[in-house]
């Protein structure tokens, strides 16, 4: 039942739309970024799967160990279509905050998904994009991610690829 579940899973439009609000831990100007910083996020978006259709809820954690440095945890949960999924997604994330009001990130990270009734899947992908403060205490991002499905097999006469190019858009409140 493996095959099908990647064929169905390369087809799906992943987080079609999402909206992030980052709580960070300590106050804004403490700085957003630097080394003890907790970021807690919840993600909203929506995605497809095959022909079924999910609002998608991403609740995370992420810890700065370094000034710029985050190690990340975040998860994924898709609601309303079947079968339904759960996704863990380790990850790191490094910002550059030295040039001013831009601030470019790299980061990389690991999805596990848990699907109720087939086969679990893995991906590993990166990001790369730039935040921004809209104003006091509100930041936006924008950028895009690169997934790559592991143990996938592409299979080019039915339009199944491996790997993807997603948006990447964010709001962050800050406090």
């Amino acid at each position: 039942m493996a095959a099908p579940l990647r064929t169905i899973k390369m087809k799906r439009l992943f987080m079609a739309t999402a909206i992030f609000l980052s709580l960070s831990t300590v106050p804004a100007q403490a700085g957003y970024f630097e080394e003890g910083t907790v970021r807690a996020s919840l993600g909203v978006g929506t995605g497809t799967l095959g022909d079924q259709r999910y609002f998608i809820l991403g609740p995370g954690l992420g810890f700065f160990v370094l000034d710029g440095l985050e190690l990340e945890l975040d998860t994924e949960l898709w609601f309303v279509g079947d079968p339904s999924l759960f996704v863990l997604s380790p990850g790191i994330r490094y910002t550059v905050t030295q040039l001013g009001d831009f601030m470019p990130y790299l980061g990389g990270f690991y999805k596990h998904a848990f699907i109720k009734g087939l086969d679990d899947t893995d991906s590993l992908g990166a990001r790369l994009g730039v935040s921004w403060d809209l104003a006091p205490g509100v930041m936006a991002s924008g950028g895009v991610v690169f997934e790559y499905d592991l143990g996938c097999e592409a299979i080019a006469e039915l339009g199944v690829t491996c790997s993807r190019f997603l948006p990447e858009l964010g709001l962050s409140l800050l406090f």
